[in-house]
């Protein structure tokens, strides 16, 4: 049996549940559309930081932003079209902007569609006229988001998307991580490598995007949570990049559908004709170990 309401704590969250797995989410729309929350087997996946949640000037630490239209930063904070530079933070808008929450459904899983368009402050940075529907819902133990990119403008629409998880874990040093890829690039130096299974979580911060990403699917088991966390996703997303701080606990494993500068290079940017619409979707199972 499924159910959607307004969580208790605040009433603009929404609480997706599947009764029968006990499975709960719990989404933002004026978070930037966030997913804040997802307990499976009584167990919360991710990490958050309440006091950034609370305080809309900063950005939310923590649950799984959403990043639109860019991910990562720009060089130099910007960018140009047909010669006219435009300026845009680090990840893009989205994830700063009040989403509205347009339908929910019972049906066939616990599920609400979210919708963000364009306006004049997103336009300033971004001159495209667009619509955004994403659908988040809770079947099992799976979270599923789909996402649908709407162009409203006389001239392809460059996008750039990514989702920025922040799991939360136990002992680091313990966890199993299975990335389908081999090579890697760190981006606080540009240096790449050969990905032995492990991370350097001894440097005060690991930021690695990995470069050929080969199958749709990531796995993450954390010993001592007792937990295992399998990320799927469409093949519109060709990257993944891995995240963490010293002492945090959490680590990021973020699926990108191109590197970062991308609206600087062209590289990798999925360009939506206009008048037409571009679909994807990432998956995320729990179950305990």
């Amino acid at each position: 049996m499924f159910e959607v309401s307004r969580a208790s704590e605040h009433p603009e969250i929404y609480l997706l549940k599947d009764t029968d797995s006990g499975t709960e989410a719990r989404v933002a729309p004026h978070r930037g559309g966030m997913l804040m929350s997802l307990v499976v087997d009584h167990k919360e996946v991710f990490f958050l930081d309440r006091e950034t949640f609370d305080d809309p000037s900063k950005n939310v630490r923590g649950g799984m932003p959403l990043l639109f239209p860019i991910c990562g930063p720009l060089q130099d904070g910007r960018y140009q079209v047909d010669g006219v530079e435009h300026k845009m933070g680090q990840h893009g808008f989205a994830r700063g902007r009040r989403w509205r929450a347009m339908e929910t459904s019972t049906r066939e899983a616990a599920s609400v569609m979210l919708e963000l368009e364009s306006d004049r402050e997103t336009q300033r940075s971004y001159p495209w006229d667009f619509r955004l529907d994403y659908v988040y819902s809770v079947k099992g133990k799976t979270l599923r988001l789909e996402q649908i990119f709407k162009n409203r403008s006389e001239t392809s629409m460059p996008i750039q998307f990514g989702l920025h998880p922040y799991f939360r874990v136990g002992d680091k040093e313990r966890l199993e991580l299975e990335i389908p890829a081999h090579r890697y690039q760190d981006t606080r130096n540009w240096i790449e490598g050969d990905y032995s299974g492990r991370f350097p979580y001894e440097q005060d911060a690991v930021d690695w995007v990995f470069l050929d990403v080969s199958r749709h699917q990531a796995i993450l088991r954390d010993p001592e949570r007792g937990l295992k966390l399998r990320l799927r996703f469409d093949q519109a997303y060709s990257y993944l990049v891995f995240w963490t701080i010293k002492g945090a606990e959490f680590v990021c494993l973020e699926p990108w559908s191109a590197r970062r500068f991308a609206m600087n290079t062209g590289q990798g940017l999925v360009k939506v004709p206009p008048g037409e619409t571009f679909r994807t979707w990432f998956e995320l199972s729990a179950e305990a170990l």
